[in-house]
């Protein structure tokens, strides 16, 4: 009976963990859209796996050396969500920007705002499935803390989200008062990633001010990585990267003891604001510094790794035509007509050679017979003095 609950424990963590670690992997498919070669990426990502595993022992297990100095994270904040945001960073820089991105000054529109904010508003409810199964139960009290986790998690969207609508509608002119729908999905995401490694550690309106923080990352950050042209097509490093490192910050700052935490360190772990040691906050700084450093060099041997197998980048004319055509066969009016004017550009091509070689062959004929007229007047001009000549010194005394 003992070993069989072992191994039930056995499975479900894996399978929980197994999500953690798709996701990660997840996090980084939306910094490479629209230009990434389809079997690149799937390469990519059956190897990424790496990338998560090796920090969630750091921070999870018992032998860990993260655990072992007290560093803290209930949901992923690091291994997930610092270690994919900064592997989309790397995979963005690696692939450079999408064509003609950065070429005019008109503003890429999205394809689709309505399924933007469908997809942002399904990953709201995964984050409570995250969230709140990190209790890893709901016995022996830790239901409250599932509903803890639940209602700092909501809390969180709601002020990445406000400070979305006021930075979009308020403090920014270029949006011209209106709200961007980019802006208002990545303040709310970034909210929800700011609570993901506190979310049963801090008070509701705590985890408000910490969502706010997260959305200003998330939304002034998408605003620097466009002066910065480094071409993140979803706000995959601001919202992930940026605003996990400030979750697992926030952890050193306002987490409070709970026990029975769902961690073996939460009980201990009091963040600074609340009387908590400095080396508790530090624990925190040096776990970021950790999962930076390891998913920048991973992820970066990984890509390289499949460029050089597959070639990671689709050609200019795969990217005009759409990955979605040239990789799936997915039959679309716009992939099937950019194909057909593919199709007459090289007929028309073929065509203008033709003509060229025609206006080449016509001049030289047109100035070979020029030449030939010209030498036969020479030579009747010659001859027409000849005679000239010969009748005037007939007719001398």
């Amino acid at each position: 009976m003992q070993n069989s609950l072992k191994w039930v424990d056995f499975f479900s963590k894996y399978f929980f963990h197994l999500s953690f670690a798709t996701t990660a992997t997840t996090i980084v498919s939306g910094a490479m859209v629209e230009r990434t070669r389809l079997e690149a990426y799937m390469f990519y990502s059956f190897i990424n796996t790496m990338s998560y595993v090796f920090p969630a022992r750091w921070m999870w297990s018992d032998g860990g050396f993260l655990s072992k100095i007290g560093a803290v994270d209930i949901a992923g904040g690091g291994p997930v969500h610092v270690v994919g945001g900064f592997a989309a960073l790397v995979a963005t820089i690696y692939l450079k920007p999408r064509r003609g991105r950065f070429d005019s000054t008109k503003k890429t529109q999205m394809a689709s705002p309505t399924n933007v904010v469908l997809g942002s508003f399904i990953l709201w409810c995964g984050w409570l499935g995250f969230n709140c199964g990190s209790s890893y139960g709901v016995s022996r009290g830790k239901w409250k803390l599932a509903s803890r986790a639940a209602l700092n998690t909501v809390h969180g969207s709601i002020g990445g989200a406000l400070f979305a609508v006021l930075y979009s509608c308020k403090l920014n002119k270029k949006y011209k008062k209106k709200l961007d729908v980019s802006q208002f999905t990545s303040g709310m995401l970034g909210g929800l990633v700011a609570t993901t490694a506190i979310c049963t550690l801090c008070r509701p309106w705590e985890a408000i001010v910490i969502g706010m923080v997260g959305g200003v990352l998330s939304c002034t950050g998408l605003d620097l990585m466009e002066w910065l042209k480094i071409d993140d097509p979803v706000g995959c490093f601001p919202v992930h990267g940026l605003a996990g490192v400030w979750s697992m910050i926030s952890v050193g700052l306002f987490a409070e003891a709970v026990p029975n935490g769902g961690t073996s360190n939460s009980s201990k772990s009091v963040g600074v604001l609340k009387g908590g040691k400095a080396s508790f906050f530090g624990a925190q700084v040096l776990a970021c510094i950790c999962f930076i450093a390891w998913s920048l060099i991973v992820n970066l041997l990984e890509l390289y790794l499949a460029d050089k197998l597959f070639g990671l980048r689709l050609t200019e004319e795969e990217e005009r035509i759409g990955a979605d055509y040239c990789s799936l066969g997915i039959s679309t009016w716009l992939g099937e007509r950019d194909c057909q004017t593919t199709r007459n550009d090289e007929e028309l091509g073929e065509v203008n050679e033709v003509c060229h070689e025609n206006e080449e062959n016509s001049g030289n004929d047109e100035m070979q017979n020029s030449t030939e007229e010209a030498q036969r007047d020479t030579r009747q001009e010659e001859h027409d003095g000849q005679i000239i000549c010969s009748f005037e010194i007939d007719i001398s005394p």
